[in-house]
């Protein structure tokens, strides 16, 4: 049993083992009155870090966008293929940048200049333990085409080039539904006066 000032963890097993793994708690928790909780069944998606990143060219003023189909949105009428930004699973082994340019790679197939991290945080910490990083990546959108994706992994991945303003446009207009996605979007609408400004110099 695990025992500090706020956390008592009694039991920990391993329920579901794989691509995503999944875990059962029973734990307890400090109030905030100073009290403890009762008992607390808690199960827990096991999915470690991930990138996103979106691909920006500041020359043309444009982002690239990808469209694939997504399982999770399967019972949605409108429809389970999302746009998103490129994203992966970091590599263990090295730095969540270096994933982030694999996945343009394979995603895209873009070639990334410069790369800076907007935002880091919890995806869904009430269920998961995902942790993503966001990235904008200064690209050359020209000649973006075709599909892409780890045929090993059975990805089928479109991506396109959409004006900044545009994309904006298509979040108000409720086309985007991929919380990553979005978060980096409106990032980068923060940052982006001044990327622009260095990255054209």
């Amino acid at each position: 049993m695990s025992d500090d000032e706020s956390l008592r963890i009694h039991t920990h097993e391993r329920a579901l083992d794989g691509w995503i793994a999944v875990d059962d708690f029973v734990l307890s928790h400090r109030r905030f009155d100073g009290g403890w909780t009762r008992a607390l069944t808690r199960r827990i998606v096991r999915r470690g870090e991930a990138v996103v990143v979106l691909p920006y060219d500041p020359e043309r003023d444009t982002v690239v966008l990808i469209e694939q189909f997504r399982a999770g949105a399967i019972a949605d009428p409108r429809t389970p293929w999302l746009i998103e930004a490129v994203a992966g699973l970091r590599d263990q082994a090295g730095s969540p940048e270096a994933t982030g340019r694999r996945e343009l790679v394979e995603e895209a197939g873009l070639e990334a200049g410069p790369m800076v991290q907007l935002w880091e945080g919890y995806a869904s910490p009430g269920f998961a333990d995902e942790y993503i990083y966001g990235f904008v990546a200064r690209v050359d959108s020209r000649g973006v085409d075709g599909h892409h994706g780890v045929d090993a992994e059975d990805e089928d991945i479109r991506p396109f080039v959409l004006g900044f303003e545009e994309a904006l446009d298509w979040w108000r207009g409720g086309r985007l539904l991929n919380v990553p996605l979005l978060t980096t979007l409106l990032a980068l609408a923060v940052e982006r006066p001044g990327l622009r400004e260095r990255w054209r110099a």
